[in-house]
Formats: C-alpha cells, sequence, structure tokens
C-alpha cells in the first residue's frame, strides 16, 4: 500500500514523525519534519536515546517529541503524522 503524503489545511501545520531501533547499540532514535499547507519545511529535528523499546514505543516516543518540538515552535493547528498505527490514528491535531 502506497500512501501518499498531503498538506495540512491553509493556515495549519503537519509534523511527521518516524522512529528506529538500534538493536546493537541498545538505543533508539525519532525525527520530525514540519511543514505548512504549501509543504515548505519550517523546521526539523531528531532525537537519539539509550534504551530497548518495541516499535509502538518508539513511535509513541516520537509523537510525544513532536508535540514538544511544536510547542516550542510556538506553532498551533498542528497535525501529527505517523506510520505506525498502533502509536497513532495516522494523523492526530494538536491546537
Amino acid at each position: 500500500m502506497q500512501i501518499k503524503w498531503h498538506p495540512p489545511h491553509i493556515g495549519s501545520f503537519k509534523a511527521n514523525i518516524d522512529g528506529a531501533i538500534f538493536a546493537e547499540s541498545r538505543s533508539v532514535g525519532f525525527g520530525v519534519i514540519v511543514r505548512d499547507s504549501v509543504g515548505q519545511v519550517i523546521s526539523t529535528a531528531s532525537k537519539h536515546s539509550d534504551g530497548d523499546f518495541p516499535t509502538n514505543v518508539v513511535e509513541a516516543l516520537g509523537v510525544h517529541f513532536a508535540v514538544q518540538f511544536v510547542r516550542e515552535l510556538g506553532l498551533h493547528s498542528v497535525m501529527i503524522e505517523g506510520d505506525n498505527l498502533e502509536a497513532s490514528t495516522r494523523e492526530r491535531a494538536i491546537d
């Protein structure tokens, strides 16, 4: 199944998140990219942490990281989007 990225509504933002597991070093990472309604990149961030977590937990940590990040940026009307259906419902809105 192919999923195509869709921009958020005018005046809104979308934060796409993804997580990664580094089994050999028993660590995880996650990243976020924030775009506006025309698809322009507003900001990006990533984080690396020690720990041995299942995929759905890593994705949930990524969602948490994204929420903190967009709040630090002072953004409102942000849609959080990830690819793990256990950690998100594909899109979540933050006001």
